[in-house]
């Protein structure tokens, strides 16, 4: 144990962790300060209280840590501002609010940091236009509302950040189109609905956006195939389902997409309860099922695809073993059960699988 934080039985609620200027920074509970900014060098006496944002009895419960121009970014709330957005250089004097976006004791949650085009892009509510897609280069001024997609009516709701070519692209809800893939270089003007792929004041609800072959594959959802794996090169022409793997009006509802050895390999139903290991190298043709880990329509209900040492490291269920480490190399001779750490009918249940090298 690096530090007892929490002094005593109660436990000091680690979160958030992430590497920056050589230190790691989290969010930790104390019995004096609660829940506030921490950091340490891996030495107990390193391990301190960087600043205590919310002072009393009150926490500001840092979170969505990113690191921009050699800064960190994050979420934070004092008993005066509430939840804002904050940024540190890793000393106390320079952790400090970047602006009060939703005025006085107003929350504007930010979140989902993502750096893109040399900016932060992230979600915001400022109390008028509710949650919406705003953009820092980390001054006060230049912490703006990008567009209100949802125009003086609702929120937006932002949501599915994935960065490709110097642009955004994410779910987003207007009053008109619902819930549709969008795209944004951070002006107004550049931020644009990509496709109404489920017309006529319906969402397609676009998710598990993925780059890959130089494209952005997602899931969404559409009247005739339901939700099912889609594709987009930023266009609407371009926008095109990729495969219909469940046929009739269920959907596979791809989900874990993952790119290894130039193909992308996810998770897919192709009947009422299997869900089993699929890959694509983005054409119809070439999308096929690897392996059925759960034979006899059971669901193997694969998790936390990491690539590592050139193979698939996943948790799988079949029907013998329960929940334990699979391994992939992409074929389906070469997908097995890596271990049986809790043999018999127990489940290891292994997760946050974590490359340290």
């Amino acid at each position: 144990m690096v530090k007892d934080i929490y002094i005593g039985s109660t436990r000091g609620d680690i979160d958030d962790l992430i590497v920056f200027n050589n230190k790691l920074f989290f969010h930790a509970e104390d019995s004096t300060h609660w829940e506030e900014l921490w950091v340490t060098d891996w030495t107990e006496a390193w391990t301190v209280m960087l600043k205590d944002i919310n002072p009393g009895s009150g926490d500001s419960d840092p979170e969505d840590f990113v690191i921009y121009n050699n800064k960190l970014y994050f979420g934070a709330g004092d008993w005066t501002n509430w939840k804002e957005l904050w940024v540190s250089d890793w000393t106390e004097t320079w952790t400090t609010m970047v602006k009060d976006i939703n005025l006085g004791s107003g929350n504007s949650f930010p979140g989902l940091f993502t750096v893109c085009n040399n900016k932060i892009m992230f979600y915001a509510d400022n109390g008028s236009l509710w949650k919406e897609l705003w953009v820092t280069d980390w001054t006060e001024v230049w912490t703006t509302i990008v567009k209100d997609i949802y125009a003086w009516i609702s929120a937006s709701y932002p949501a599915y950040f994935e960065v490709h070519n110097n642009k955004l692209y994410f779910k987003a809800n207007d009053w008109v189109s619902w819930s549709e893939l969008w795209i944004s270089d951070w002006t107004e003007v550049g931020t644009t609905m990509i496709k109404d792929i489920y017309p006529a004041a319906s969402s397609s609800n676009p998710s598990t956006l993925q780059v890959y072959n130089n494209k952005i594959y997602f899931q969404a959802n559409e009247w005739v195939y339901w939700t099912e794996l889609w594709v987009t090169d930023g266009t609407g022409s371009w926008t095109t389902l990729v495969k219909d793997i469940y046929s009739g009006s269920i959907g596979s509802y791809p989900k874990e997409p993952t790119v290894y050895n130039n193909k992308l390999y996810f998770r897919a139903k192709e009947s009422a309860t299997s869900d089993e290991l699929w890959v694509t190298d983005g054409t119809e043709t070439g999308t096929t099922l690897v392996k059925d880990i759960y034979p006899n329509s059971g669901n193997s209900d694969l998790s936390w695809f990491t690539v590592y040492n050139n193979k698939i490291y996943f948790r799988a269920n079949d029907w013998t073993n329960w929940y334990e480490l699979w391994i992939s190399d992409g074929t389906g001779t070469g997908t097995i059960m890596l271990e049986n750490i809790n043999p018999g009918v127990g489940n290891w249940f292994p997760y946050y699988f974590t490359i340290f090298q």
